[in-house]
């Protein structure tokens, strides 16, 4: 809730008085936002301001304080200060001699007169002749044109006056400043530097100083600033978040982490510092604080556009794909031709299962950035995923003409070939482009070795590094087999062949549903199939997939002649197999953990004979394949003396086709 202006001036007091300056700040700059021309409000800040060194910031509000209530003596008194200390004493003097023309009296004028004569004798005294300086209005001027964007001619005015003024501070202050803004930092650093001779306390100076140095690469230097400037004003916030993005720049997060704290300490509503905390909170492995402070900036600044984003990339890595999907739109939305915000949310649609909005996602960023080829190949990916190959072709041709003999591109070509000599072609591609390409290297030596050229696959079997890889491993063990299978690439080829070699007169199977590509394309061919499917992701955590991935939000397929269970499968099997259910064409076992895997087959066992044929689709090539549905068909048949034969196998889709013998 808001404050009116007489409750953020009696809130701003009580925090003066409990001596934390940095909230009163907070309390009297929102209360301007209402009523920015109030004396009260733009005197308490400036003398705030003025406390705490920021003498430049503190000037305009003296000023309009004064300007609105010329009435009020002590107005007078406080821009006469704010003047003294920032070294204008002819523009003071005038201050006082127009004050006293209005009837001003009183000893306070008198020790100001007193004061500023002092100090021009001192000046005199040491032999020092005091620089004039510009009028007010003209420093005036040239803030307006600095706050306008104006950059070039506050150069231009600044360094014109300087040429008559060379001890103005703020000439020099606002030059320094706006040769950084359009990126002369030499020039910036020379102003600076001449601004400090002047004021070794000026901890706004000192930190200019150092954000010019960071920019042109002095980073030692930089950091001196920073310290300095911080200690010159304790209560200056910008010192550490400077130090902080340096710290963090270097690779140093928990030190970043602590200066990030600082700056919050100082000002808590300062909402760059909580999203780079977020940032290397977030690259230190800590997501859930990370998510705290994106949440925290997006309270005070909800348009903040790397917050938005930022924080969609730590829900990604959380496995909250749909989270991360809302923050990458929020992002879009402030920006809508952000690139890297297009590319992860089709990303994030891509892993949600979503394909066709994926495709779109990616067709509108390659509309916005023709040549990221990442779209193109994620794209194809897609289609491939929806069994459009012709589509995935094109798009991966696409991409090699943006990234001419990249590996993976040629890899990709790879999983969708339809025959065994186009897939070894773009494996040798593959590997030539990339001989560090261990998966192409490795794939290559198997699909040779399953023709019949082990020459490759025999010299790797020789090196004890590869081994244990889960290709060789896999490779090992269809090559044991008694019969060789047939071998497929492509997802929907292997299916097809699948299917031609079913009986279509009986229903099929399916366990783990998901968004139902699968389930659609074998409904082409039968007239029914029941899916089961928690439609809430996996019931447990796998491998390195968090439970609840492969999610689709409770959201069952609508799918003409398909019959659907909800829920886990030890609570729905059991009295969905308590009635008879028709023998099966084909069963399609997806639910990749052992667990699923194996209740599935026990219950499903009662529509398994001769004819049918159990699909895997996770049954080889993972890191840990032999401990998911492999070692539930192992079980499963060692625990009803059953035996099997492999009919097909997919070295790319990680897909096995096999009947089970001997029922």
């Amino acid at each position: 809730m808001k404050l009116t202006v007489e409750e953020s001036l009696e809130q701003g007091a009580d925090l003066e008085a409990a001596a934390k300056p940095s909230e009163a700040i907070e309390i009297y700059e929102a209360a301007l936002r209402l009523e920015p021309n109030n004396p009260q409000i733009n005197h308490r800040l400036g003398i705030l301001l003025m406390e705490g060194q920021k003498l430049f910031g503190a000037l305009p509000f003296l000023r309009r304080a004064l300007e609105e209530k010329p009435s009020d003596i002590i107005y007078w008194q406080s821009y006469i200060n704010i003047l003294i200390a920032l070294g204008k004493h002819a523009e003071a003097k005038k201050i006082i001699q127009q004050a006293k023309d209005r009837g001003a009296k009183g000893s306070d004028f008198e020790k100001l007169s007193f004061k500023l004569d002092n100090l021009d004798k001192e000046d005199t005294g040491s032999g020092l002749r005091r620089l004039e300086q510009p009028s007010s209005d003209s420093v005036h001027s040239i803030s307006d044109l600095y706050n306008q964007g104006e950059f070039e001619t506050v150069i231009i005015e600044a360094e014109k006056s300087l040429g008559q003024f060379p001890g103005s501070a703020p000439l020099l202050q606002f030059s320094g400043m706006a040769h950084a803004d359009i990126g002369e930092f030499k020039k910036s650093i020379a102003c600076y530097k001449s601004l400090i001779k002047l004021q070794p306390n000026n901890a706004n100076a000192l930190n200019g100083l150092g954000s010019s140095l960071q920019q042109d690469g002095q980073l030692t230097a930089a950091m001196k600033c920073f310290e300095q400037a911080s200690v010159k004003n304790p209560d200056f916030a910008e010192p550490h978040y400077n130090k902080a993005n340096l710290l963090r720049d270097a690779g140093k997060l928990e030190a970043a982490a602590l200066s990030y704290k600082a700056a919050l300490e100082i000002r808590s509503n300062f909402f760059e510092a909580l999203v780079n905390l977020g940032d290397v909170l977030q690259n230190s492995g800590e997501l859930d604080s990370a998510i705290e402070k994106y949440k925290e900036a997006l309270k005070i600044e909800p348009n903040i556009l790397l917050a938005h984003f930022n924080l969609g990339n730590a829900w990604k890595e959380k496995g909250q794909l749909p989270l991360a999907a809302a923050s990458y739109e929020s992002a879009l939305k402030i920006d809508p031709n952000y690139i890297d915000a297009h590319y992860n949310l089709g990303i994030a649609h891509q892993k949600m299962g979503l394909l066709s909005r994926a495709i779109h996602i990616f067709k509108d960023l390659l509309k916005l950035s023709p040549m990221f080829y990442g779209a193109y190949i994620n794209m194809g990916n897609a289609f491939a995923d929806i069994g459009d190959i012709k589509s995935a072709r094109d798009c991966y041709k696409k991409a090699l003409k943006i990234k001419p003999n990249y590996s993976k591109t040629y890899f990709n070509f790879f999983v969708i070939s339809h025959k065994i000599n186009d897939a070894i072609t773009w494996l040798e591609k593959s590997v030539s482009a990339d001989s560090k390409h261990i998966e192409a290297k490795l794939m290559l030596a198997g699909v040779k070795a399953f023709k019949g050229d082990s020459a490759e696959y025999d010299k790797i079997l020789v090196k004890a590094a590869y081994n244990e890889h889960p290709y060789i491993r896999s490779f090992a063990w269809v090559f044991a087999l008694d019969e060789v299978p047939s071998l497929y690439f492509e997802r929907y080829s292997f299916f097809d062949a699948i299917i031609q070699l079913s009986d279509h007169s009986r229903p099929f199977y399916e366990f783990g549903v998901w968004r139902g590509e699968s389930f659609k394309y074998l409904m082409r061919t039968f007239k029914a199939g029941f899916g089961f499917d928690t439609f809430s992701g996996l019931p447990e955590e796998w491998h390195d997939f968090m439970e609840g991935s492969y999610s689709s939000e409770g959201e069952v397929p609508d799918i003409k002649g398909g019959a659907f269970i909800s829920g886990r499968f030890e609570d729905t099997l059991p009295e969905f197999f308590s009635k008879t259910r028709p023998k099966a064409s084909i069963i399609n076992f997806d639910a990749d953990l052992y667990s699923a895997t194996i209740c599935a087959l026990n219950f499903s066992k009662r529509v398994i004979d001769k004819h049918t044929i159990l699909i895997f689709d996770e049954f080889l090539m993972n890191d840990n394949w032999e401990e998911d549905e492999f070692k539930a068909l192992e079980e499963f048949c060692a625990s009803n003396n059953l035996q099997y034969e492999v009919i097909a196998v997919s070295f790319a889709t990680k897909q096995v086709a096999l009947k089970i013998i001997q029922m």
